[in-house]
């Protein structure tokens, strides 16, 4: 049976695979890689395009940019048994390195610019420590001025 993806589905999928396959170092895929790698993107893209690539909306929040949509595919796409989830314990608690287990993922139903935004940030952020990437999204413009609580990119 095959399984219906949103576009987001599809570009987490895309964007764990990636991340897993460049990987130079002991670098976790996690929640919080994926959601400040996409809010790369989306904002890359915001500026570039006017309008943002996975359509979701992000918060300013403790760890910075969240967006509950992408939150919601991490979490359907895990149930879903394509995104596998496997905990890793660190000095701060229990953490998330996620994989795939495909061969190639879904094919991605992006316009070439959208494609050329993604490659750009995951061959720029992809391999960066998560304190780097999360200081990263604090210095973004929407972020500098934000309230906690406030949308940051819609």
């Amino acid at each position: 049976m095959k399984q219906e993806l949103s576009l987001t589905e599809k570009i987490i999928l895309h964007l764990v695979y990636e991340l897993k396959k460049r990987r130079k170092r002991s670098v976790l895929v996690g929640r919080t890689r994926i959601m400040k790698i996409l809010y790369l993107v989306d904002l890359v893209a915001k500026y570039r395009l006017g309008k943002t690539i996975t359509g979701s909306c992000y918060f300013n929040c403790f760890f910075g940019p969240y967006s509950e949509e992408i939150q919601n595919a991490i979490i359907s796409l895990t149930k879903k048994g394509l995104l596998l989830d496997k905990p890793v314990l660190t000095n701060v608690g229990q953490a998330h390195d996620y994989d795939v287990k495909f061969e190639s993922p879904p094919a991605l139903p992006l316009k070439k610019e959208e494609k050329i935004i993604l490659d750009e940030i995951l061959k720029k952020f992809g391999n960066i420590s998560l304190e780097e990437l999360v200081a990263m999204t604090y210095q973004t413009p929407p972020m500098k001025t934000a309230k906690p609580e406030e949308i940051v990119l819609s």
